[in-house]
Parts: structure tokens; sequence; C-alpha cells
């Protein structure tokens, strides 16, 4: 795990790939009072995150049911773009939705076996914008 003004970047290993995840921690003291100022509740430091953002570097679309389309995931994400780009900087693919998968195709056509950019950009509860790029191993 490495450490950045309290963001948190995770390896995660899930058959057979593997998660990049980001996870943007608020760290902050509550105190509830009665009428007289008596503290009722002083709860710790909250470890919620913010949100989660969570994408693989790597995926097969072989049609045998398993990553054989890729995503991000998360939570606490109002909007959200995902590009897909060739080694030409070509964009095929665009979703507008977390719920939008790429497929391996590009025009209707299956792409070769490359490594394929992303670039993500989203929008949290907080209303604050983040940008990731990344590649994405595309597998046969």
């Amino acid at each position: 795990m490495f450490k950045k003004k309290h963001t948190n970047y995770h390896w995660k290993k899930f058959n057979p790939v593997f998660f990049l995840t980001f996870a943007f921690f608020l760290f902050f003291n509550i105190e509830i009072t009665k009428a007289q100022n008596i503290p009722i509740l002083q709860p710790e430091n909250s470890n919620k995150p913010l949100f989660t953002f969570y994408i693989p570097n790597a995926f097969t679309p072989n049609g045998d049911g398993i990553n054989d389309e890729f995503f991000g995931k998360g939570e606490s994400i109002v909007e959200y773009d995902m590009w897909i780009f060739d080694r030409w900087g070509a964009i095929i693919f665009h979703g507008k939705d977390l719920n939008e998968k790429w497929d391996g195709k590009a025009n209707g056509e299956n792409v070769q076996q490359d490594v394929y950019i992303w670039k993500v950009r989203f929008t949290d509860i907080n209303n604050k914008k983040h940008d990731y790029i990344g590649t994405v191993t595309l597998v046969k």
C-alpha cells in the first residue's frame, strides 16, 4: 500500500486480473451535546471513504463469461465518462455511465490483442472532479 496525502492505492488480485483501487478518506471528529454543552457522544475518526473506484488492467473478451468486458466500478460517483484509445490515439469506445462496458470491439469488429489506453473522468458526491489515465491489456 502506498500513501500520499490521505490517498490509498491498493493492488488487489482478482481472477486473473489485477485491480487498481482508489479510495479517498476524510477524517473528522464529531461531538454531540445536550442543551448545556454536556458531551453525549464523541466518536473516533471516521475511516469511511469519500468515494471508491476500481478498474482492472487486463481483460479477456473471449466469450467464456469471465472478464469478458472492461469497466470501472465505484461508489459515491455521480457523473462518469470512460474513453478507450488505440495506440494511435483514436477513440474506439466512449461510455457515459458506470454501467457501460467495453466488449473489446471497435465499430462492431473485434480488436486485436494489444495494450489500450483508458481515460476516466468522474465527479464524486462532493462535486469534486477526478481524472485518471491508465492502460488495459486485451488478452485473447
